[in-house]
């Protein structure tokens, strides 16, 4: 989820300042929200983190939020929506996963500093080899969290 200071601080540094900021300021405060199941209402909640689901603004924010992220992939970056991925094609496995894992180190680095969180369970390594019993690969979380992979 978007932290609010971090988005706030990195529009300044894109200039974005005075009335445009001010009412971005005001969309991303105070905001509130309740879940609604069938019959049942949630209590009222604060949004702590994040932008409003639903919101035009919000992709956009959002957009903003992560532009500095590919310029730190050292491999080759593909970003769909809030969905990032990068390769490295060769075939020295160990030379592979070595360059993958710096590209991962600095993504974790960049989450570290924009206040995000990685779930290895949804972040899957893949190993795409012409091999039927390729060498292993090890991609490892900031925190030594090892990703799962798969073997295409």
């Amino acid at each position: 989820m978007v932290n609010k200071e971090v988005l706030l601080f990195k529009l300044l540094s894109f200039g974005i300042s005075g009335r445009m900021f001010h009412f971005i300021h005001s969309f991303l405060s105070n905001r509130t929200f309740q879940v609604h199941i069938g019959p049942t209402l949630s209590m009222t909640k604060r949004l702590e983190k994040g932008t409003l689901q639903g919101s035009v603004l919000s992709p956009i924010l959002f957009s903003l939020m992560i532009n500095d992220l590919l310029k730190r992939i050292t491999s080759h970056p593909v970003l769909y929506a809030d969905d990032v991925c990068f390769w490295e094609c060769g075939s020295d496995i160990t030379l592979l996963n070595r360059l993958c894992q710096r590209s991962l180190t600095k993504v974790c680095k960049w989450c570290e500093d924009c206040d995000y969180k990685l779930s290895s369970t949804k972040s899957p390594a893949v190993l795409f080899a012409r091999k039927h019993n390729p060498e292993p690969i090890s991609l490892r979380l900031q925190d030594s969290t090892r990703l799962p992979l798969k073997n295409e």
